[in-house]
């Protein structure tokens, strides 16, 4: 999990670990890798991987695929999605229930790319 060390990311690495998944959190700071890492274990296998997604090599070392971060513009809800309701799309995709789901975007921005001003 890219950025697993904080909001978003350890949200989702949580989720994931709770419905049964070992977990590599990925991060560019050892401390709080470290502490992550601590807190994970206790529950399951998780680990900390120090790297810096943004340099290819470093890709190299961790599990194939991630995911990037766009801040997109106020959606027409009226509020960003928490880290708990983005997790959960995660869980969703990488789980079980979307086995039969192929060539689909899950859109989870409030609204955003609908172009409802």
């Amino acid at each position: 999990m890219t950025g697993g060390t904080s909001g978003l990311g350890l949200a989702t690495a949580r989720l994931l670990q709770a419905r049964g998944a070992a977990v590599l959190v990925v991060g560019l700071d050892a401390e709080p890798g470290a502490a992550v890492e601590r807190e994970l274990s206790t529950a399951g296998p998780a680990a900390f991987l120090r790297a810096d997604v943004r340099e290819p090599a470093a890709c190299l070392l961790a599990p194939e695929g991630g995911a990037g971060y766009v801040d997109p513009p106020r959606p027409p809800l009226g509020r960003y999605g928490g880290v708990e309701e983005m997790a959960a799309a995660v869980l969703y995709l990488a789980g079980p229930a979307s086995s039969f789901c192929t060539g689909s975007v899950l859109l989870v921005d409030g609204g955003a790319t609908a172009g409802i001003p």
